[in-house]
């Protein structure tokens, strides 16, 4: 009964059986279809998400079945919302104290648009009669920026300003109840076991690689992004920010393309379906091409450290880098060797598909495309080997496909 409540909800996002509650809303539809259901988790007294190996999605059932369809409908698109937005991973170094305020400012910034939610949720205009210059539409941290300040000025932490906006154990504040439940951000068991900052940093990554993932398989089921809210758009984009050093995903990007460069052969028994299918050889080198963007809006600096990483995985054997120069037109293109002094060509416009196109005429087993991310309308085609956009820091990446890092000025 539960599950089919929710696949009842989720039907309405995706404009099945009720429109008027999903006009427009389709991606959430698709993107809480991705995730896995759990029904009465313990601890769970109303909804929660979360994430492991993949999003989770917590519902307790008595909880959901006293709402009406449309509450229904925009409980799920408010957990949908905090993971979107992120709300899990800010904050993570938060004071415990500063807990429940973090709470209900995440709750402020998602539920305006939710209006069946307003008779119990937290909502600006509840929080107004607290706060009278309160705006609305704003993020996570100016309501918490908000909140604070007026905590502290009405009896600080324990005193009456924070009983007015935290109410006790069995009653919300002034400004409404928490909807669902914030406990389990930020508390999987990858996180319990490793306690170092950098462990840390690499799961939060990782996190957000399966929400990019999984926000990008909506956007691609709406068929494209000009059917998907703009501030769903600017949150994907915020998602290809990444944390990790640029030159660490280099390293990994050339892990991932060497893992790629297998050929098919008769010689060697498939693994897994013996004779039936032929099995797969190392090539003796994985080729990788490197695009570079020629347009000359790359700074000199920039253009030089990045190929100093090239250069660094020139040295090493087993890998072979074929440089594509190119701006609206491939200007050059040529093996690089290690140490070998790279000049400037072209200076032209931008376009990224004659690159492209080169590297798959050459049958590399990897691209990398190093450049600022300017477009001007071209239509881009994804190719079906591993792809990476370098892009300057900063900057975006001018399609929503291939992995993206940012490079940036890093002083030695």
């Amino acid at each position: 009964m539960s599950a089919q409540l929710v696949q009842e909800a989720i039907g309405c996002l995706l404009n099945r059986g009720n429109p008027k509650f999903g006009h427009g809303k389709r991606f959430y539809g698709y993107f809480l279809l991705s995730m896995r259901k759990h029904y009465n988790k313990s601890g769970i007294d109303t909804a929660a998400v979360s994430i492991t190996d993949q999003i989770n999605l917590y519902i307790n059932t008595d909880f959901f079945k006293g709402l009406t369809l449309k509450q229904r409908v925009e409980v799920l698109e408010h957990e949908a919302k905090h993971l979107i937005h992120n709300h899990h991973g800010r904050f993570k170094d938060l004071d415990t104290n500063d807990t429940k305020l973090f709470n209900i400012a995440c709750d402020a910034a998602i539920n305006e648009p939710l209006t069946s939610l307003h008779e119990f949720g937290i909502t600006v205009e509840k929080l107004r009669e607290l706060i009278p210059d309160l705006e609305k539409n704003q993020t996570a941290e100016y309501y918490f920026h908000k909140l604070k300040q007026y905590r502290d000025e009405n009896g600080g932490k324990g005193g009456q300003g924070e009983k007015d906006l935290c109410g006790d154990d069995e009653n919300g504040g002034k400004g409404g109840d928490l909807i669902d439940n914030h406990d389990v951000w930020g508390k999987s068991d990858d996180l319990k076991e490793n306690k170092s900052k950098n462990a840390k940093g690499k799961i939060e990554e990782i996190n957000k690689q399966i929400i990019k993932k999984a926000m990008q398989d909506a956007v691609d089921q709406c068929d494209g992004r000009g059917n998907v809210p703009v501030d769903i758009i600017k949150a994907l984009e915020s998602l290809n920010q990444s944390t990790i050093n640029w030159k660490q995903q280099l390293k990994q990007f050339f892990a991932k393309a060497d893992k790629f460069s297998k050929e098919p052969t008769r010689k060697k028994l498939n693994r897994r379906y013996k004779h039936l299918n032929p099995g797969r050889r190392r090539k003796p080198q994985t080729h990788i091409a490197i695009g570079v963007d020629e347009s000359g809006s790359v700074s000199d600096t920039l253009h030089k450290q990045f190929f100093s990483e090239i250069d660094a995985a020139a040295k090493l054997d087993g890998i072979r880098f074929t440089i594509i120069n190119a701006d609206c037109q491939v200007n050059k293109v040529f093996d690089y060797v290690a140490g070998m002094k790279i000049e400037r060509t072209g200076m032209g416009g931008t376009e990224y598909m004659p690159a492209i196109n080169k590297a798959k005429e050459l049958k590399v087993d990897g691209m990398i495309y190093f450049g600022d991310g300017d477009i001007w309308g071209e239509k881009l085609v994804k190719p079906k080997f591993p792809f990476l956009w370098a892009m300057e820091d900063g900057k975006n990446a001018p399609a929503d496909w291939g992995r993206v890092c940012h490079v940036k000025y890093i002083k030695e």
